[in-house]
């Protein structure tokens, strides 16, 4: 992708103007340069194909493909994330379970074909693989180099792997097509009820009905408009951003556009998610130069930056207080939704539970599935938004000390532009702007609070379990036993509805130790993030004061470096901004 090129060359820049050192920038600045870097070189272009189990993904990728190659025969419960990408050297890599709810070290095998599909088979129905990466060496993946296709597991799986793919789609903000098999003529309760949890990360929806053979071509039209009209309804999406499409064993002419369309997001995906990050390493970078080019500068205006900076080391501990406090009051509130959005859940799949009771069916392990899920998406909902708010007020007040701090000697004005210190306030509005996006593992090495916090909202732990089969098993033969007796079934419709809601209420121990684990690694995080950025600010202004005293010649003599370094930063501030 052109512009993820570009982005490297910004970095490159970068590196280039902190290794002349025009002011002494410190070594986080070229750690951050470097984190950086390597996030936007592994950054992929992701795809994710979602549906129930047993919608036609696999088969469709297939199709496209040219080659029945995916793997079959992966029970529901075992189902795994299936990434497909171009290669010329062709290999299958495992990713095992590892520690917790990661991933393992992976194993990778030479080749992608049957053998290999054999054990990826095996390794998934044993419950021991969360994850497979294919190299493929193909023609439709080599025009599509660029993008990482995702067979994602079947909505009613409720298995961990799917957990950890569906927190992958959520965090990377990544795109989907949705899939839908034509012969049912309809769109499942737990499809609709994902998609109206995915409704808040969309970038635009799209539809794919699959399975079209084994439709009769007069019913196409009918089934195509039923469809559509119950997602629209449901999820309220504007037609015109709303994509729909049907495919068949010999036409993905309907996948291939929608793909097309989904690529033409790509650079838009990939500005949103880089943006504030190399936006704060050019405000950490451009900051000292300013202060250096100052009219005014004089080792007296230094030593009084740096004293309040050691100030605000005080300051923070405020500020940070202030900031747990708020958060300690909102947590309760949150909890408090989650469980509700839980007995919702369990409430608006009650009547098919009840269906599948009076045919003598146990639907325990259904139920617990749609607790976990519930708790997952909603939990990760709440943390973003409290997490969210609670850096947006810490970088306000943060900013205005640092402001106070630095920004009070005088700016000369540098070839037109402002003569003014770069407010750090303005710093972390653009680079909380980028919360949501979950984030790379190298925005803890960013000068900003705002871009720090990106990672601290991590893929929730699978590890919370819902066991309701001892409470629901007694239901099944009360439902076979009423029978056609309306007042016994109302009794016990009753007892499973006040059950549902004991089992909705039993989940809130859950939702409030996953809620406040995140909120406890994010408050860590910031206080960190906080005190680093003061200790970078007060290293660069100690670091000028020490190189004027020592040769204030020398010092003198680094002016057009310095205008020519700013002149290069900013240009590419002004590029990301605008390109």
């Amino acid at each position: 992708m052109a512009k993820k090129q570009e982005w490297i060359g910004y970095c490159e820049e970068l590196r280039r103007i902190e290794t002349e050192q025009a002011v002494p920038y410190g070594e986080k600045i070229a750690k951050s340069i470097a984190n950086l870097e390597a996030a936007i070189r592994a950054w992929e272009f992701k795809v994710y194909l979602v549906g129930p189990f047993s919608c036609g993904k696999s088969t469709l990728l297939n199709n496209w493909m040219g080659v029945d190659l995916l793997p079959k025969g992966i029970a529901p419960e075992t189902a795994v994330a299936t990434e497909l990408h171009y290669s010329e050297n062709e290999r299958t890599v495992l990713y095992p379970f590892g520690d917790g709810d990661g991933l393992g070290t992976p194993t990778e095998i030479k080749g992608v074909g049957a053998e290999q599909m054999r054990q990826v088979t095996d390794m998934a129905n044993k419950g021991q693989l969360a994850r497979v990466c294919l190299y493929i060496d193909n023609p439709k993946l080599k025009e599509n180099a660029d993008v990482c296709l995702v067979d994602l597991p079947g909505l009613s799986s409720a298995c961990k792997a799917h957990e950890l793919a569906v927190n992958q789609f959520i965090l990377e903000k990544s795109i989907g097509i949705f899939c839908v098999p034509m012969p049912a003529g309809t769109v499942q309760q737990d499809a609709l009820e994902f998609l109206q949890d995915m409704e808040r990360y969309r970038a635009s929806f799209n539809l794919l009905l699959t399975k079209a053979d084994e439709c009769i071509q007069s019913n196409h039209d009918v089934i195509l408009k039923q469809v559509s009209e119950t997602i629209k309804n449901r999820l309220g999406i504007p037609d015109e951003e709303f994509h729909v499409g049907i495919v068949s064993k010999n036409d993905v002419t309907a996948f291939e556009a929608q793909l097309e369309q989904l690529k033409n997001q790509r650079e838009s995906i990939f500005k949103e998610r880089f943006r504030p990050a190399i936006l704060a390493v050019c405000a950490d970078m451009i900051a000292p130069l300013k202060v250096a080019l100052s009219e005014n500068f004089s080792n007296e205006k230094l030593e009084e930056a740096i004293a309040n900076l050691q100030a605000v080391e005080a300051k923070l501990v405020d500020i940070f207080n202030a900031t747990a406090a708020h958060i300690a009051e909102v947590v309760p509130g949150a909890v408090d939704r989650v469980v509700e959005k839980v007995k919702e859940a369990l409430n608006e799949k009650a009547e098919g539970w009840i269906s599948k009771m009076k045919a003598g069916g146990d639907c325990s392990s259904d139920i617990g599935a749609t607790i976990k899920r519930t708790v997952m998406y909603h939990v990760n909902s709440e943390a973003h938004d409290i997490c969210d708010e609670a850096s947006r007020k810490a970088s306000r007040e943060f900013g205005k000390c640092i402001a106070f701090s630095v920004g009070d000697i005088g700016m000369a004005s540098v070839d037109g532009l402002s003569g003014k210190m770069y407010d750090s306030g303005d710093i972390f509005k653009a680079s909380v702007e980028g919360f949501a996006a979950g984030a790379a593992g190298y925005a803890m090495a960013i000068g900003s609070v705002g871009a720090a916090i990106g990672s601290v909202v991590p893929v929730l732990g699978t590890g919370i379990g819902f066991v309701v089969g001892t409470v629901i098993g007694g239901l099944i033969g009360a439902f076979a036993r009423g029978g056609s007796k309306a007042a016994e079934n109302e009794r016990v419709r009753g007892e499973l509805m006040e059950q549902l809601d004991m089992e909705g209420e039993k989940s809130r121990d859950a939702v409030s130790k996953l809620l406040n684990g995140v909120i406890d690694d994010f408050t860590a995080k910031l206080k960190v993030a906080m005190e680093e950025k003061v200790s970078t600010l007060k290293g660069q202004m100690e670091g000028l004061k020490a190189e004027a005293e020592k040769n204030r010649e020398d010092f003198v003599a680094k002016k057009e470096v310095r205008l020519a370094s700013v002149s290069a930063i900013e240009k590419v501030m002004k590029d990301v901004e605008e390109r």
